[in-house]
């Protein structure tokens, strides 16, 4: 017999040494593996519910959700008030009245506090007597007046009481207003009404929607692509509840530039107007303007309309207030100011002239 704490005699004290290491490490690689397999437990306990049979995912998919929630949460009511779910025919079931569930004419939001809406109807044909808007909040409104906008499909309504009370003498409450965002860019996120609930999107890019070979310089041309499919007519706004347009027929968002470009008409005169400079012609994006062996970029005119009597059929626009002529541009320069400084190539030689903004009326251009 030998002390059990000393070495087997045949054992070299360097060998006992080394087994007794391995058997340290041993025990470390099998503590590491326990702790490893239950935190892969937890882990998958917390992702893949069948492992501890709650719903952890969608909890979690849920709160990840959050970030990206297409309509800020302090906008939703604020939203939600300026929507207008517009009927057609409102039929009487004595002593109530109804409005059909198949004749809804669209969405509309409210642009301005007297009571006109606006919604994507590019087949109105007339005839608002039997129709009703109803609000979120159970308000119904009469179509007192409706403005069709041939340009780009959108319907302006005017609202009113159903039944006046003679005996009231107040002022109605004015209505909630939409605001309009300053721009859209590639990867804002946006929120489109459909299905009674708001779904997100975000925007792709621009494009140029499709016309004639030559159109008035203040056609809203400019459309925007979305990453998903939505309802045409569906309305659109931004996170914080801006309304951004509407969806088209094509799947397109109109946007809100060619609601902002009437709207001083709508509520100064209750006439749909757009403004111009009186021309008609191309801009370079649609199709290329060349200038002998150059590419230019600008609105060439095909067209001058009567009331224009300084641009000349061939001109090219070059320049509107500093900036270069595009659609963006010269929208913004027309529906801004009563006057605009253009740059206008003629003959290959340019100058700088200043016009007025007139405003389109039955195929003329008039003094606003």
């Amino acid at each position: 017999m030998y002390p059990p704490h000393l070495p087997p005699p045949a054992c070299s004290l360097s060998a006992h040494e080394r087994r007794e290491r391995l058997k340290i490490l041993l025990l470390g690689a099998a503590l590491g593996l326990v702790a490893g397999i239950s935190g892969a437990a937890i882990m998958l306990g917390w992702i893949w519910v069948p492992f501890d049979g709650a719903n952890a995912w969608s909890v979690n998919v849920a709160h990840l959700g959050d970030t990206r929630s297409p309509l800020d949460s302090r906008f939703t009511d604020e939203t939600a008030s300026r929507v207008v779910y517009v009927y057609r025919d409102a039929s009487s079931l004595t002593p109530a009245t109804f409005a059909k569930s198949d004749s809804l004419a669209g969405t509309a939001l409210l642009v301005s506090s007297d009571g006109w809406a606006v919604l994507y109807q590019p087949r109105f044909t007339g005839g608002i007597k039997t129709w009703r808007g109803i609000r979120k909040n159970g308000e119904v409104f009469a179509v007192e007046k409706a403005l069709p906008d041939p340009a780009t499909g959108l319907l302006y309504l005017k609202l009113a009481a159903v039944e006046k009370n003679s005996n009231d003498s107040s002022s109605p409450a004015p209505f909630p207003v939409s605001s309009f965002p300053e721009r859209l860019a590639p990867g804002t996120i946006l929120a489109v009404g459909q299905d009674n609930q708001w779904l997100a999107t975000t925007v792709s890019y621009s494009r140029l929607s499709p016309t004639a070979s030559s159109h008035s310089d203040s056609l809203p041309i400019e459309r925007w692509t979305l990453d998903r499919t939505f309802m045409p007519g569906s309305p659109v706004v931004t996170a914080q509840g801006r309304l951004a347009g509407f969806i088209e027929s094509d799947g397109s968002l109109l946007p809100f530039d060619a609601i902002q470009e009437v709207i001083g008409g709508l509520l100064s005169a209750e006439k749909i107007v757009y403004p111009t400079l009186g021309v008609e012609g191309w801009f370079s994006d649609e199709q290329p303007i060349i200038n002998g062996t150059l590419r230019i970029d600008g609105f060439a005119v095909s067209k001058v309309l009567a009331g224009n009597q300084r641009l000349r059929r061939g001109d090219v626009l070059t320049t509107v207030n500093g900036l270069i002529v595009s659609f963006p541009n010269l929208w913004y320069a027309t529906t801004r100011g009563s006057e605009v400084t253009l740059t206008v190539l003629r003959n290959k030689q340019n100058f700088t002239i200043t016009l007025p903004v007139l405003v389109l009326k039955d195929g003329k251009a008039v003094k606003r």
